[in-house]
Formats: structure tokens, C-alpha cells, sequence
């Protein structure tokens, strides 16, 4: 049985451990020196406890049939012949010739025992108390005995995280760079020749910042030793991590070392914000001059293509400590943030840098971020993304501010949706405070009156977001890209992140305790089938003669209220499932359930029980369309012919149901009927008929006639 939310944490451990055993090609020895790592390195650790962890996650689907141990066990021959105490190692090296010679690979797994059904399946060679794979399998263990102690080396590393991906990334940049090179050339030549002779102006230049841009990453990561992620998943916690080890010598190393000074004192201390505010971020004093200096010479033209001058920001951070704190949160009109900055001992701020540097700096990237949204958006009316607004006084301290209309821009339609974000700013002795309104200015003018000076202390940045919170302010922000269940999302938890520098190391981590992430996945599978609306795209497999038609319809809601009173209370609160709104003996029983099961991936029970709904009511046009929809998914487009024809025959007018049928028929080869359908469905203003008709279809003859 297909269960999508609670197989996903086993799929992806059987993929790394197939990544580790059967994928890619073999060549000979590569050279190395004493201190020798691969180019890539994989490791799966204490696998035990995260498999425990993964049937936790299973248990919470009573209706699961599905067993992660047996998939894991079954891909491994088991697990109990494994050495918990060290890791399974994947290893790679780059040819030092091109790309397009074959890599080294090998795996090593670390053995209490050996396991001969193991070694037969994956012609893996038996040693001491390991086996090497060479791969592609059945290629014998001769690897190499550099590659081969390295490997050695790494089952034994005393860090005991689930996966750990480390990629030595300056090497295998140079070992890389004459392919590097011919693909940007490439790239540019097919940037060049998508551009008219006649154009003019910013868009002219589109393959020098493309260009610009991506030596510009280069030119960082030649900077990286090492950089390294993965993930680390118990009863407990369960975190993804990165790190970047900086080459010697280099700026990158530079900027770490210097960034943060010992013994430095923070002014903001004991500075706490509402708990009503979602989202909590602080920093330490750090040189965010440099830091920002940094930012804008290798990653500056990616900024740019979002419309921000870093270049401008490092006047404007230049009187800063890096100390902040702050909070962040969503209501219904915007984003609301408040915030204080710490001001340099030696320079005396005042409202003047603010009206002078610090709000046209804001306002000229508010310029830029207009004029992007303009050239992305030509069809739609975008306001100014940043305005000044009126200044005042509050405890006899000049306010000024901006206001921030950051446009989310609608799929459908002309309406560009504006999420408002107000900031006043002042300055108040050494600090620059940050609010949403003039009454929360005032409060915070009291309180940093009372902070006194600490060491400083902690990691460079931290930042705590409810879980629930951020959940709700990406859905309020993209309400057509992401299917709201009109249900309340809770409280789930935090995820805490955390930056951190030292030894040359640049540190992230991203954690939330295991028990708020099973909290919330229960969550998920409680909630009612989107609602009918703009039409997504659930994976399917097209053949190749009709790859890129049209999205496949969503199961038909209309027994139910409809989809534009559902879209007009988008934070409508509900307290029960559709399993509870109705009972057994009623279709949208079943025709709810049903959509859940074909929203989550399993089409076997999404079939069922749309079946019971067509027998509870034979009539019912809506019931006959999720079926032939759930037929479709599972590849039994006869079926769902019949099962579409049935619902057109109940209503032969039905946009929805001719839209539905002719994407079938596009899919199954009639193209020509499918299309007809299509036509006549955009005639009675079916929106993603119309949509079809005016951009996919166009572009599908077109790309027949190459």
C-alpha cells in the first residue's frame, strides 16, 4: 500500500544505501597523496536506531500495510550482521583527465559477521571485518589501497550522525575546470542566441551576468576545502546540519577568523520580544562590514538579479556592531517586524542617517526589486515595492519609516496581492530600533532604556520559528501555489537554526524535536482533499508522445460548498475531518476520503473508495469524474473513459468533466478528441482549459515540428 507521508524517511535511507552499493562506473587507480580523501564521501551511521525511529513514524497510519524495516532489511539482507559501532562509506574520485572519464567508486561495509547473501547479491569481496564494493558491483575489490584505507578511515569516525555528505570542493572544482569552462561557454552561446539583434537595454546584457555570476560562485567554492551536509535523525531530535571548512590562506579563511571577537561585550543582554511573534532571531557583535563586503563580491550579481545593491549596503551597515535581535509575524494584512541593531561606540547616530543613507538605501533597493517584478510581470500593474511614509515624534524622538508593498503575484487573473510590511525606525542612544507602528516604538524606546552591557555570548546567529507560524505565513503569502486545507494550522513545535564560526568552519544547523515533526505529519493526514480550485499536477507517468500535456485534473469537490466561497475564507477554521462531517452511509464520506488517499499517492484505496461512492449514488456525476481520475493515475485510462463518459452523460455541460475527459484522451494518444474536449471546455470558461488552449498546446506543436 502506498503511503506516502510515512514512507518517505525509509525510501530515502534505501536510496543512499543503493546509491552506496549498485550506481556508477569504475576506471582505474587514481593517484593521491598520504593524506588522501575522495572527492565525495558518503556515510550512513547508526542505522539501528533510525529505522526504530522511522517504524514510530509508521505506527501513527493505523491503515498502513507498508513496514520500512522490511524494505531497509530487505535491500541490505538484513541489518543485524552490520558493525553499529562504524559507518557504511561511500567513496568517490574524480578523474584528474575530464568529466567524461569514468570516476573511482567504492563502498565499504563495516561486518560483525559476514553475511554470503549479501556479498552474492552486490559482488562485494570479503576482508578483515569488511566488505568492498567496487562499482559498478561484480568488478572484484581491488580499489586501490589509498582509496581503500580511506574508506577504513571513515567507518571508524567518531562522528555518529546518520548521513554525512562531505564533498572536497576546491579539488574537484579544478580537477573540473576545462568541463567547468566549455559549459559556460555553452550557456552563453545559448543565452546569445535566445536574444533578439534589436534588443536593448538590461536585457542586453543577460549573458554577461549570467556569466558574471556563475564565476562568481566559482570563485567561492575554489575557497572550500571541504563543504559538507547531511541529516541526523533519532527519538529525540532530528537535524540537517551543514559545514564549510575553508581552504588556507584564502579570504574565506580570512573573514572567519576576524569575524567574531573574543570578549566583546553585547548591549542588547537580556533584550526579549512577544511570544505572539512566530519568529525569533538574534546575533552576536560580529564585523558585518566585512562580512557584507564579502557577500557582495562573490554572490553580489546574484543579488542583483533580486533587485538588491549590496554594493550601497556597506555605507549603510558600516555603524553597526552586528548585534540584532528581533521577532517576525504574520497577520492577515502583512508581515510585521520589529527589531533593535546595535550602533558602534564611536559613531553618534541620529535621525539624519536615517533620512540620508539609511531609508534611500531601502527605498533605491525597493527601485530595483520594482523594476525586476516589472520585467518578470510585464502584464501586471506592480506598485512601488517601497514607500516613504510620514515621520513623527514619539518620547520626544524622531520617528520616519517606510512602507514595503511586496507583491505576490496571482497565477490566474490580473489581481497582484500586496503583503504589506510597515517599518518605523529611530535611533535611540545606541541603538536603531525597528517597529511595525509608532505604539510599539514607544514601547521599545522604554525597554532598551533599561539594558545593561553582558559578555557576549552563544552562536554567531540563532533563530527559533514556530513551526505552525512559518507553515501558515507561507500559505498566506502564496495562497495559489500552495493548497490550503482550510483548516487551522496548529502549533507544532519549533525549528530552531543556528550559524555558527570557529577553526575555520562555517556552521548550520537546522533541528526540531522528533515528537513535534510526528505531531505534525499526524496532522497532515488528518486533513480534508484540497479543495477544487486552480488544477495542480500529481506525478504521473505520461508516455513521451504526450510528455508536458496538461496537468491532470483534481478530484471533484462539488457536492460540497464551491471552490470560490472556499477561496474567499482561506483561514476558515474547522474542527472536523470529512470523516466526521458525514457518515458512512453518505457518499462524501467516501468521496472525501478518497481524495485524501489520491492527494497522498495511494491510488489502489483512492479507487476503492471512490467505487463505493458511485454505488451509494449512481447519479451523482462528481463521483463518476474522481473515479475516472483515480482510474487514470493508476494507468487505467479505459476505465476512466468509461467512468468520464458516465459523469458527462449525467452532466453533458460540465466544463470540468470535458476538461477532465480530453486531458484522458491527450494522455492515451486521441489527441485530436482530446483536444475537441478541451475546446469546447474553454468555450464554457473552464480557466485551465483556457490555459491549455493559450500556452501548452502552442508550445507542444511547436516542439512536434522540430
Amino acid at each position: 500500500m502506498k503511503t506516502r507521508n510515512f514512507r518517505v524517511f525509509s525510501l530515502f535511507f534505501v536510496f543512499a544505501c543503493m546509491q552506496l552499493i549498485v550506481f556508477g562506473p569504475m576506471d582505474t587507480a587514481v593517484g593521491a597523496k598520504p593524506d588522501f580523501k575522495p572527492d565525495i564521501t558518503i556515510r550512513i551511521s547508526h542505522l539501528e536506531e533510525a529505522v526504530k525511529t522511522i517504524e514510530e513514524f509508521s505506527e501513527q497510519n493505523a491503515e498502513s500495510q507498508w513496514s520500512p524495516r522490511s524494505l531497509i532489511e530487505g535491500t541490505l539482507k538484513g541489518t543485524q550482521w552490520l558493525d553499529p559501532d562504524r559507518a557504511m562509506v561511500f567513496g568517490l574520485v574524480l578523474s584528474e583527465k575530464s568529466l567524461d572519464q569514468k570516476p573511482k567508486m567504492a563502498v565499504l561495509m563495516p561486518f560483525l559477521e559476514p553475511n554470503p547473501e549479501f556479498a552474492g547479491a552486490y559482488g562485494a569481496v570479503e576482508k578483515q571485518d569488511y566488505y568492498l564494493i567496487s562499482l559498478p558491483p561484480g568488478q572484484g575489490g581491488n580499489i586501490g589501497e589509498k582509496l581503500e584505507s580511506a574508506l577504513v578511515q571513515n567507518a571508524q569516525d567518531p562522528q555518529k550522525r546518520l548521513l554525512t555528505v562531505d564533498i572536497a570542493a576546491a579539488r574537484a572544482l579544478a580537477k573540473a575546470k576545462p568541463d567547468i569552462e566549455d559549459m559556460i561557454r555553452k550557456a552563453r552561446k545559448g543565452i546569445e542566441q535566445q536574444q533578439s539583434a534589436a534588443m536593448e537595454g538590461p536585457e542586453a546584457f543577460e549573458a554577461d551576468q549570467a556569466e558574471a555570476m556563475i564565476r562568481a560562485f566559482l570563485k567561492f567554492f575554489e575557497q572550500v576545502k571541504t563543504f559538507s551536509t547531511g541529516l541526523d535523525l533519532n527519538r529525540k531530535d532530528t537535524t540537517f546540519f551543514s559545514e564549510v571548512l575553508a581552504a588556507a590562506d584564502t579570504e574565506l579563511e580570512d573573514l572567519i577568523a576576524r569575524t567574531i571577537e573574543e570578549d566583546t561585550q553585547s548591549l542588547l543582554g537580556k533584550m526579549e520580544f512577544s511570544d505572539k511573534l512566530g519568529m525569533q532571531f538574534r546575533s552576536r557583535p560580529f564585523d558585518i562590514s566585512a562580512t557584507t563586503a564579502f557577500t557582495e563580491k562573490y554572490f553580489g550579481e546574484m543579488y542583483k538579479t533580486m533587485g538588491v545593491d549590496l554594493q550601497g549596503a556597506a555605507s549603510v551597515v558600516a555603524p553597526f556592531t552586528g548585534e540584532t535581535a528581533g521577532a517576525m509575524a504574520i497577520d492577515p494584512a502583512g508581515l510585521l517586524i520589529e527589531a533593535v541593531s546595535c550602533i558602534k561606540a564611536d559613531r553618534d547616530l541620529s535621525v539624519n542617517y536615517l533620512e540620508s543613507e539609511y531609508i534611500p538605501w531601502i527605498l533605491k533597493t525597493g527601485e530595483g526589486m520594482t523594476e525586476m517584478y516589472e520585467k518578470q510581470y510585464p502584464d501586471k500593474a506592480i506598485a512601488p515595492v517601497f514607500v516613504k511614509t510620514e515621520k513623527t515624534t514619539v518620547a520626544d524622538i524622531p520617528v520616519v519609516g517606510v512602507k514595503g508593498n511586496l507583491p505576490i503575484v496571482q497565477e490566474s487573473g490580473d489581481d497582484v496581492k500586496i503583503f504589506e510590511m510597515p517599518l518605523r525606525l529611530a535611533v535611540k542612544d545606541r541603538y536603531l530600533l525597528v517597529t511595525p507602528d509608532d505604539g510599539r516604538m514607544a514601547d521599545l524606546i522604554a525597554q532598551v532604556a533599561d539594558l545593561e552591557p553582558a559578555p557576549a555570548s552563544g552562536p554567531l546567529m540563532e533563530m527559533t520559528m514556530d513551526w505552525g507560524a512559518l507553515i501558515r505565513t507561507i500559505t498566506a503569502m502564496a495562497p495559489e501555489q500552495i493548497p490550503s486545507s482550510h483548516k487551522e494550522i496548529p502549533d507544532t513545535g519549533t525549528l530552531n537554526y543556528t550559524l555558527d564560526l570557529g577553526e575555520g568552519n562555517v556552521r548550520s544547523r537546522y533541528a526540531m524535536k522528533t515528537e513535534d515533526i510526528k505531531q505534525f505529519m499526524a496532522f497532515v493526514a488528518t486533513l480534508d482533499p484540497v479543495p477544487a480550485g486552480p488544477e495542480q499536477a500529481p506525478a504521473s507517468a505520461p508516455s513521451s508522445e504526450t510528455k508536458q500535456a496538461e496537468p491532470n485534473p483534481e478530484p471533484d469537490q462539488s457536492t460540497s460548498r464551491s471552490s470560490s466561497e472556499k477561496s474567499q475564507q482561506p483561514f476558515q477554521k474547522q474542527t472536523k475531518t470529512g470523516q466526521e462531517r458525514f457518515s458512512k452511509d453518505e457518499p462524501r464520506y467516501w468521496t472525501e476520503k478518497g481524495g485524501l488517499y489520491l492527494a497522498y499517492g495511494n491510488i489502489d484505496a483512492a479507487v476503492e473508495h471512490f467505487e463505493k461512492a458511485v454505488a451509494l449514488d449512481p447519479e451523482n456525476a462528481g463521483a463518476h469524474c474522481n473515479l475516472a481520475l483515480a482510474y487514470a493515475e493508476n494507468q487505467e485510462f479505459e476505465k476512466a473513459l468509461d467512468a468520464m463518459d458516465h459523469a458527462l452523460s449525467l452532466e453533458p455541460e460540465n466544463g470540468r468533466y470535458l476538461h477532465a475527459r480530453g486531458w484522458i484522451r491527450v494522455q492515451t494518444g486521441q489527441r485530436q478528441k482530446g483536444i475537441a474536449d478541451i475546446e469546447k471546455a474553454a468555450e464554457k470558461g473552464h480557466p485551465d482549459a483556457v490555459r491549455y488552449l493559450d500556452r501548452i498546446a502552442p508550445r507542444q506543436i511547436r516542439e512536434g515540428k522540430q
